[in-house]
């Protein structure tokens, strides 16, 4: 299941890398932009499992150092819409610490999306990135599409089921 896992991951990459060429003015987002990361999220276990097993193929040495920096304290900082928040519990200094491979959801932040709400295409996109900007609607990801096939990955998988990156921290730490 991790292998079409990560060439979902792949593909996600690609358009990043075609709407970063379509619009080269924007796309304010890498590791270390962390406006969106004062959410409390969760993610379908086959997403879990790819981290789990990423931070199990870490050498003794990078995995002590991590967990290291897990000890610090959780961030609180003021969202986009003006309400304190705890960050992702992944989040130090501003920096993802699981970046490469961070869930789907932190990947397709920042990046235009379409989704159909009320029967009606919809647009959103990080106001970092596009504050004004014309967007194409196919430069936009399809958001729709992309939980249909992560639901089915996971489905696909067995289960239903859900963490929180806060629990998944505190296993990880564990290991």
């Amino acid at each position: 299941m991790n292998d079409y896992l990560k060439q979902l991951h792949q593909k996600i990459l690609g358009h990043q890398q075609r709407v970063e060429g379509n619009y080269p003015q924007g796309m304010q987002c890498k590791n270390g932009c962390s406006q969106c990361c004062y959410v409390s999220l969760s993610v379908f276990n086959i997403e879990a499992q790819l981290i789990k097993d990423w931070f199990t193929a870490l050498e003794i040495s990078e995995k002590e150092v991590l967990k290291e920096k897990w000890l610090a304290p959780v961030q609180v900082k003021e969202n986009f819409f003006g309400e304190a928040k705890e960050s992702c519990p992944f989040l130090l200094n501003e920096s993802c610490s699981i970046y490469e491979v961070r869930p789907i959801i932190c990947r397709t932040q920042g990046l235009p999306l379409k989704f159909v709400l009320e029967e009606e295409v919809a647009v959103d996109a990080c106001p970092l990135n596009f504050d004004d900007t014309e967007l194409e609607l196919g430069d936009c990801l399809d958001l729709d599409k992309l939980n249909l096939i992560l639901s089915s990955l996971q489905i696909q998988d067995g289960s239903s089921e859900r963490i929180s990156l806060k629990e998944l921290k505190e296993h990880l730490k564990k290991i």
